[in-house]
């Protein structure tokens, strides 16, 4: 195991035996604000989902827009992207996305911005991703692709709030 190493979702492979053990897998403790770390506290194992898909929803927006910026087109698709998947792995196969397990997140997020309109758009921009994810699992299964693409629709036909248009212009599609 010396040569070994480990990718970005290493506790999927080598699970924590303890509750305790999974805030060594959350690298940015330093970076979250008081509401985040009390949620962290409480429910660490979810925030092993929320901080995975947090990267997946970055890596997601920067392969469509070639960056992630500010109250931007990418921003927005970002946010209802995050909102979407979050709900969706909160959730379960059967009963669908968990949309109050990912306002719990969400909001908890949401509470450290010190930016009165950001935050509302990040708030509009959510409450469309999970929408968006419940619409999906209601017609079958939804893959995490099918999401990003529904949220790029939704950019696209002006249902996603942005407060610094870019005019498409760094979108990639």
């Amino acid at each position: 195991m010396g040569t070994f190493t480990c990718p970005n979702r290493c506790f999927e492979f080598c699970k924590p035996k303890k509750e305790k053990d999974v805030l060594g897998y959350i690298p940015s403790l330093s970076e979250l604000c008081d509401q985040e770390l009390e949620l962290v506290k409480k429910f660490p194992l979810e925030a092993l989902k929320v901080r995975t898909t947090e990267q997946d929803a970055l890596e997601e927006t920067q392969n469509r827009f070639g960056g992630n910026f500010r109250d931007d087109e990418s921003d927005a698709f970002r946010h209802c992207y995050w909102s979407g998947l979050l709900a969706k792995r909160l959730g379960d196969s059967k009963q669908g996305p968990n949309q109050a397990s990912a306002f719990k997140w969400l909001n908890a997020h949401e509470s450290c911005s010190r930016d009165p309109k950001g935050t509302a758009m990040d708030d509009h921009n959510n409450r469309v991703g999970t929408r968006l994810a419940d619409d999906l699992f209601s017609k079958k299964q939804p893959e995490d692709r099918d999401l990003s693409n529904a949220c790029y629709e939704a950019l696209n036909e002006k249902q996603l709030e942005v407060l610094r248009p870019q005019g498409g212009s760094h979108a990639k599609n």
